[in-house]
């Protein structure tokens, strides 16, 4: 008989073990982890600093509260900084390979998890003004439906770690989109659903189209693209003044 199998770097917290595995996507997820975990052990100095040294990480662990606790907000700023830093495609493959990105990395680590800690802290900062907002609107229970789902999906619980770093910087934008719309929803909640009604039906396609490949456990880049426009869109219809960075509409 031929097996074939992918072999994998895998995360065991204080070291990491080679292991072959029978999925392609499987091996590709669990490498990224081990390789990262690879990295903070090789820079185990920076490591530390970093751990004890994140601007701001008290006041943004506050503004966390509804996502998780401080441990978890740290580690995801960990695993993006060294992600950022360490983690460009191509990914290393040999150890001359890994060594360099180890040298690359050191000399930029500390910069990138300050801009991350910065653009972190915005997002938080905005989103907990939007929840204060959100709360008087009682009296319109469609809008917000629409926004809580809308924040839900932008902010999960991992939304740091788990959104692509070319998207996470425009989440202030999408935020501050979502705090024009509640100002002009209370001067024109029929301009507001007018908008919605041609809205909704796209998102509810990508719903429909997204858990479909959850349950497939696949992932097609074409539906992300079209989630993403699908924020843009938000954008385009409810905050007009703040721009898109490339043309969308319905």
């Amino acid at each position: 008989q031929t097996l074939i199998g992918y072999p994998a770097l895998v995360d065991r917290g204080d070291s990491v073990d080679l292991e072959v595995l029978d999925s392609p996507q499987k091996a590709a997820s669990l490498h990224r982890d081990g390789l990262r975990r690879l990295f903070m052990l090789q820079l185990k100095e920076q490591t530390r600093y970093l751990e004890k040294n994140l601007p701001g990480l008290r006041d943004m662990a506050m503004q966390f509260l509804d996502f998780g606790d401080a441990a978890s907000l740290k580690d995801q700023l960990l695993r993006v900084s060294f992600d950022r830093a360490c983690m460009a495609e191509p990914l290393p493959a040999t150890q001359a390979e890994f060594a360099q990105r180890c040298e690359e990395g050191k000399t930029r680590l500390s910069l990138l998890a300050q801009e991350l800690c910065r653009l972190a802290g915005g997002i938080l900062a905005e989103y907990q003004a939007l929840r204060k907002k959100l709360q008087g609107l009682k009296n319109l229970p469609q809008a917000q439906r629409e926004i809580e789902e809308q924040l839900a999906h932008l902010l999960p619980k991992n939304f740091i770690a788990a959104t692509p770093p070319e998207r996470l910087q425009h989440f202030p934008r999408y935020l501050k989109a979502v705090a024009l719309r509640l100002e002009k929803l209370r001067a024109d909640p029929v301009r507001d659903a007018r908008w919605s009604a041609e809205f909704n039906p796209l998102w509810q396609l990508w719903l429909r189209e997204d858990l479909k490949q959850r349950k497939q456990g696949v992932a097609d880049p074409q539906l992300a693209q079209f989630r993403w426009l699908l924020e843009e869109l938000r954008v385009s219809l409810y905050a007009q003044e703040l721009r898109t960075p490339v043309p969308v509409s319905v």
